[in-house]
């Protein structure tokens, strides 16, 4: 059976391989495992393949030891996200539960964060909802222009400098008013 893109997505174990990539990527399956001890190795193996195959990772090298042939893998895209393909060939359903997927790893992200010693200064911590009007042409812009943001920040190399931070852009059309 193929799974449908937000299926893939929607896994608690796949997001978990994936939040793990993202965060300390590339790994091996072992370095996986130790990362995800509650979850057996079999189990790891088989998502490892599901999101292989579905293009969200990638082997990076793989090598010998000791007989066994060791793969390490890391994200394809650093930004997680729905094509314009899976959008469209996911239910209301499937729509819901990637959101709320999405937004229970930023919860726990936030939450990790907010109980790590010294806890992060409030200047650091960014929180933004704007409603506006917006035709179809401004939109698809906005997104461009998203794109290209989310371009910049995943392609930036490590440097004394930078430190890791984690960015999230979300965007819901609201319903036709009945004056419209």
């Amino acid at each position: 059976m193929k799974l449908k893109p937000a299926e893939i997505l929607l896994h608690p174990l796949r997001l978990r391989i994936l939040a793990t990539l993202g965060k300390d990527g590339p790994l091996t399956t072992a370095e996986i495992g130790k990362a995800l001890h509650d979850e057996p190795i079999s189990s790891l193996y088989r998502h490892l393949h599901i999101l292989r195959e579905a293009g969200y990772i990638r082997v990076t090298t793989t090598r010998v030891i000791r007989g066994q042939e060791e793969k390490t893998y890391a994200l394809t895209h650093p930004a997680l996200h729905l094509s314009d393909e899976a959008l469209a060939q996911a239910s209301s359903d499937d729509l819901l539960r990637f959101v709320a997927t999405l937004m229970a790893d930023l919860l726990g992200a936030f939450s990790d964060r907010l109980a790590q010693q010294p806890p992060p200064e409030l200047r650091d911590i960014a929180f933004l909802e704007a409603i506006g009007y917006l035709s179809d042409e401004e939109y698809a812009r906005l997104i461009r222009l998203r794109n290209r943001v989310i371009k910049w920040i995943t392609t930036n190399p490590p440097t004394p400098e930078r430190r890791r931070r984690r960015v999230a852009f979300f965007a819901l059309p609201e319903p036709e008013s009945p004056s419209s």
